[in-house]
């Protein structure tokens, strides 16, 4: 009888929170948010309309509906690192592709801002002197699509410096997945325009031969020089895409408009890894220092 009272013990069931296996968590959280958000989306357009346009993408309740499919899409990769001991956290097929779906995601939520989707460098573009008339209106889509190459380059390479984080080495292809998903959605979504198509293709087989490039390099160089490494592959990129742009339409851009943009994606793409791979301070003694890592 004395096991039958152990057994009516309280405290011996375990927490519902506990009965969770490790890494799904955040999953349920976003099933749950996502259910939420829904409810809230019905009531939205209930009281305030259908969104037809840009507003689309930035409304309330479907930036919700996004975050909480971000916290679904992620699942393989939080199971991955709850699975890998302390500090062998490996990347699975399934992290891997968990990764790219949620940079798709991204580009789905971000394309009013994606470099695929405008003409950009096809466009006319008369530099004018500061001050004369309708200058601002004529710098206005220069500026627009500068600003798109900078934000497009952020949401390739910060997970192409997330999968390298958790891997001695990049996953093979991992640059051609995120350009592929990065360009090729926002492509389709705009109706596959003739310009849009050579862009997306110019950089996919950019992508392509930063891959095999990738591949190829030592070991080292992805460690003390992993800055000049993204600068590169965000250069190689957008190079594939303006020497698709030429082939196909023509630039229009002076040089320095064009050259310059490639040169700001890079030190953008350099900018993320030099973040990405800083120390804390380290006290020694009195002083008190901060350097890269591998240095």
């Amino acid at each position: 009888m004395d096991g039958c009272g152990d057994l009516e013990e309280p405290g011996t069931r375990q927490p519902l929170a506990e009965a969770i296996p490790a890494g799904y968590r955040g999953t349920v959280v976003g099933i749950a948010l996502f259910a939420v958000a829904g409810g809230l989306d019905l009531v939205w357009h209930e009281l305030l309309g259908i969104e037809i346009s840009l507003d689309a993408l930035v409304s309330p309740t479907h930036l919700l509906l996004g975050f909480s499919l971000f916290l679904i899409l992620g699942t393989a990769v939080r199971s991955a690192r709850s699975a890998s001991g302390a500090g062998n956290f490996e990347l699975t097929t399934a992290g891997l592709l968990a990764v790219v779906l949620m940079t798709g995601l991204g580009a789905f939520f971000l394309i009013y801002c994606s470099a695929f989707v405008r003409p950009g460098p096809t466009a006319f573009f008369i530099p004018m002197p500061i001050g004369s008339p309708g200058r601002i209106q004529s710098e206005m889509p220069v500026i627009i699509t500068l600003a798109s190459y900078l934000l497009t380059t952020a949401l390739i390479v910060a997970p192409f410096l997330f999968t390298l984080s958790v891997a001695r080495h990049p996953a093979r292809g991992i640059v051609t997945m995120l350009v592929a998903t990065v360009a090729w959605l926002p492509a389709g979504m705009v109706g596959f325009r003739p310009t849009t198509i050579a862009g997306a293709a110019g950089a996919t087989v950019a992508a392509v031969v930063a891959d095999v490039l990738l591949a190829l390099l030592p070991q080292v160089w992805l460690g003390r020089r992993l800055p000049a490494v993204t600068a590169g592959l965000a250069a190689l990129v957008w190079t594939g895409q303006l020497v698709a742009f030429a082939l196909v339409d023509g630039i229009r851009w002076p040089i320095s408009l064009w050259m310059g943009a490639v040169v700001l994606s890079a030190a953008t793409a350099a900018g993320l890894a030099l973040l990405s791979t800083w120390r804390p301070a380290v006290r020694s003694g009195s002083a008190t220092t901060a350097s890269p890592r591998g240095h």
